[in-house]
């Protein structure tokens, strides 16, 4: 009798299986490499991200930085998302005031995490928006990971 040892990859858990090797039938499994996301998957990263922000409070301003609203957004984001959607020649333009709006502000988050994060993992993408473009390589924002981290 040999222990068969199923790993999978979704939060690094593993499955045991203990039977003859002549009796497991595996189940037919597509692999999905957990750590890489798309655009659409990024519900549940924003939704921590406005905990994290702003505890959802769509008013919320910050009195040091001058970010505001759920995703705590700066003017100059704004700046970079309307020149990002300027180089894909999208038809969208934000202002200061959509940052009020959590359906404006996940837009631009959208936005801004395809062009400098698409594929990337929900840390990577954090830090980022946290950070800046080079966001994961600044040891400031790993502690900003931690507590999104929390609410996933």
């Amino acid at each position: 009798m040999r222990l068969i040892i199923i790993a999978t990859f979704f939060f690094s858990s593993f499955k045991l299986v203990n039977a003859p090797m002549e009796e497991y039938n595996p189940p037919k499994v597509v692999v999905v490499e957990t750590s890489k996301i798309e655009s659409h998957k990024l519900d549940d990263l924003i939704s921590a991200l406005v905990r994290v922000e702003s505890n959802g409070d769509t008013l919320a301003v910050n009195p040091v930085t001058g970010a505001s609203g759920p995703l705590q957004i700066l003017p100059i984001l704004i700046d970079d998302v309307n020149r990002i959607a300027n180089i894909k020649d999208m038809d969208k333009h934000f202002t200061k005031s959509d940052v009020w709006s959590l359906e404006k502000s996940r837009e631009m988050f959208i936005i801004y995490t395809e062009f400098y994060s698409k594929n990337s993992s929900y840390e990577v993408i954090s830090r980022r928006w946290n950070g800046g473009p080079t966001g994961e390589r600044k040891p400031a924002t790993k502690p900003y990971w931690q507590k999104v981290k929390r609410f996933l």
